[in-house]
């Protein structure tokens, strides 16, 4: 399961395949982004319930303004695009040009979709182009809807999430290994839901529940919900910014969870600005608004590279 985890979830394990941009943070102070989140449209047939931006604006991002951000970004460094939601982004009109143009440019490409408009709104030579492609499955759950069909011929990463909701029991875990050994999923992850007061039970008891099958079914994302252990300093904004469909950039995803919405704090810059730059430059941020963080880990590692470790020739 720990192998699954550190591939097919966000962890701090991965920076470590960035090594230049490490050196770069050490030896000259600028945090090069690696990876660009983009949240292309506000608008979603999913209707889940446990939705962390249901209040979000129902928008979608100016085309010629989301190719601005990744044009910008990719001169900036990064080398992956992650195309993901707060809408459903196959709402999005320009979905098959905006993964082509992020092709273009050279970013790897994967992309979260709840996949009840992949047979209709994403077009074979995108979905080529795709690394991977991930599933939230709440939505199929829910309206007992058929899994979308992919071509044989897609070579890229297929798999799957799916948020453990309260009152879900083992008929529910059934269900989910049932979809596993009838899809060509590589993977299900499954998170628990992040609104609910039950979260960490719900983490104990899938655990249990999953430590014993051989199935590559696994339980991610336990750091996000420590949140008495917000680091004083957030970089992740810096290493992994978030393109929103309003056209500005945000630090993480993780300030939407309380109000179902992106704060105006956690705003970093806007794409709209004439004199736009991506932002290399540790900040000032004040951490104290932020009630969890995704990535307090890899905020720690940043600090210390950024004002030195003594000693450190000794590990």
């Amino acid at each position: 399961m720990s192998e699954l985890i550190k591939t097919y979830a966000s962890n701090l394990t991965k920076i470590l395949y960035n090594t230049e941009v490490l050196n770069n943070v050490k030896q000259n102070k600028r945090i090069n982004p690696i990876t660009v989140d983009i949240n292309p449209t506000g608008y979603c047939n999913g209707g889940c319930q446990f939705c962390t931006q249901a209040n979000m604006p129902r928008v979608n991002i100016d085309y010629e303004l989301a190719k601005k951000g990744l044009r910008m970004y990719k001169e900036a460094g990064a080398v992956g695009l992650e195309i993901t939601g707060g809408g459903e982004p196959m709402m999005y009109p320009q979905i098959n040009e905006l993964i082509n143009y992020g092709k273009s440019l050279g970013y790897s490409i994967g992309m979260i979709t709840n996949g009840t408009l992949i047979d209709k709104n994403l077009k074979k030579e995108s979905m080529d182009k795709l690394t991977w492609l991930r599933v939230s499955l709440n939505p199929i759950y829910h309206k007992g809807l058929s899994l979308p069909k992919l071509p044989i011929t897609y070579k890229g990463t297929y798999g799957a999430n799916f948020v453990w909701e309260d009152g879900m029991n083992n008929d529910t875990l059934g269900w989910v290994k049932d979809t596993l050994n009838n899809s060509n999923f590589k993977y299900i992850k499954i998170t628990p839901d992040v609104l609910s007061p039950k979260t960490n039970e719900m983490f104990n008891w899938l655990e249990n529940e999953l430590s014993n099958i051989n199935l590559p079914i696994f339980v991610g994302g336990r750091t996000t919900f420590n949140s008495n252990d917000v680091s004083e300093h957030c970089y992740a904004g810096n290493l992994k910014p978030h393109i929103n469909q309003d056209g500005k950039i945000y630090r993480c995803s993780c300030a939407s969870w309380e109000f179902k919405k992106y704060p105006a704090y956690n705003v970093m810059a806007d794409l709209h600005d004439d004199d736009f730059k991506v932002p290399v430059i540790p900040d000032n941020f004040d951490t104290s608004q932020c009630n969890v963080c995704h990535y307090n880990d890899l905020n720690g590692l940043i600090h210390l590279l950024l004002n030195g470790l003594d000693h450190g020739e000794f590990i």
